[in-house]
């Protein structure tokens, strides 16, 4: 390196003994060092307020009993900044992101973890209202600066009736943090999943997966959809509402197998018209010796996937879903005949607060149906 300049962004209050905060920026050599080793030449200090809770202490010598008590400190914690040469293309990736359509991704490596670029729809939710500049839409590219940074890290989000920015509890607040060492480990470690490349904010990522969802009841009632999805341990492991099955998730190496789950299951289910969308997704080509690819991935991979061993020729799910489902029908146009109406688009629409209660009992049944034929405990 042959010089060094540093800017003062302004951070705020930091630590006492702190770094006070700064963006420094070096000039490169000619030559960049392997991005699998490269040291970050570049670090944003960023200060925190943290809270922990001290469990069963006398807040004074006057207590006789010992209660909880919330403790707080300041720390700094650095995020990682290094340049686009420090790292090594992995793959692209579709992802939709709502009011901006489907957007392409690049996905990269460095030090044997995946990163992908933040855009603002990573920083706020919001439905009614628009982003205020310099960030008007969901899709725009996140810069790294202290601002932008901080409402990352510390989540703010839209309130859905007023659109003001509102402050969400930090991810590193929660329970578990019943010491201060406890809480600074929680604070580094939520940093850790970011690192700023060329000015712009990414974030720690997964390799994507193949995943086959069913959405509805069958029959085109719904369909089965097929995507690539880029959080594939938040989708399947996180998951508590039984609509993601361990079986349904693959790997980047396994399209074909994962193409054929697919379209057995549509096919299945009777979902013809999800058929040409399957068809229609095309492979992430990915090279084979993965720098990124370690021990920690291995295992992360591991705790989510399993054997797909559907027996999708010993049933036949459809039918045994369309005779319920025609069932339903008939309750209501002999029982609650009134609750049928013509939509917009022509079709008859269902208003289902004028049903009537043994209608509404066999709705019920049929929703118990539908998960026993496709959400087995035994097949999570």
């Amino acid at each position: 390196m042959s010089s060094t300049r540093r800017q003062d962004l302004g951070l705020g209050k930091t630590a006492k003994g702190g770094s006070g905060g700064s963006f420094a920026s070096h000039e490169r050599g000619a030559a960049a060092p392997p991005p699998s080793s490269a040291a970050p030449d570049v670090v944003i200090s960023e200060p925190f307020t943290v809270r922990w809770t001290e469990r069963d202490v006398l807040p004074t010598p006057r207590h006789r009993n010992p209660r909880d008590v919330e403790r707080t400190f300041e720390m700094d914690a650095e995020v990682r900044s290094v340049s686009r040469e420090d790292t090594g293309e992995a793959f692209t990736f579709h992802e939709f992101i709502g009011g901006s359509g489907d957007l392409e991704f690049e996905v990269r490596h460095y030090d044997g973890e995946l990163y992908r670029p933040m855009v603002a729809g990573d920083i706020w939710s919001y439905t009614n209202t628009t982003m205020e500049p310099p960030y008007p839409n969901k899709s725009d590219r996140l810069e790294a600066t202290p601002e932008r940074i901080r409402e990352r890290l510390t989540r703010f989000e839209r309130d859905y009736e007023t659109g003001e920015l509102v402050h969400v509890t930090q991810p590193y607040q929660r329970e578990g943090n019943d010491s201060e060492a406890g809480a600074r480990d929680m604070v580094q470690a939520e940093v850790d999943g970011y690192l700023v490349v060329d000015g712009e904010l990414w974030r720690k990522t997964e390799e994507p997966v193949y995943m086959v969802n069913i959405y509805g009841m069958g029959g085109n009632h719904g369909g089965t959809g097929f995507s690539i999805d880029n959080k594939p341990v938040r989708a399947a492991a996180d998951d508590d509402s039984g609509l993601i099955r361990a079986d349904n998730v693959f790997t980047l190496d396994e399209f074909e197998a994962a193409k054929t789950h697919a379209l057995k299951t549509a096919r299945g289910r009777g979902d013809t018209e999800s058929i040409q969308r399957i068809e229609a997704l095309q492979p992430i080509t990915v090279a084979k010796d993965r720098p990124w690819s370690h021990p920690k991935a291995a295992a992360r991979i591991g705790e989510y996937t399993r054997p797909h061993d559907i027996p999708y020729d010993q049933r036949d799910d459809y039918q045994v879903h369309h005779e319920a489902f025609s069932s339903l029908k008939r309750g209501i146009q002999e029982h609650a005949p009134h609750a049928i109406h013509n939509g917009d688009d022509g079709r008859q629409r269902v208003d289902f607060t004028q049903l009537t209660e043994s209608v509404e009992e066999d709705y019920t049944a049929l929703s118990r149906k539908v998960r026993e034929l496709f959400f087995r405990d035994d097949e999570f």
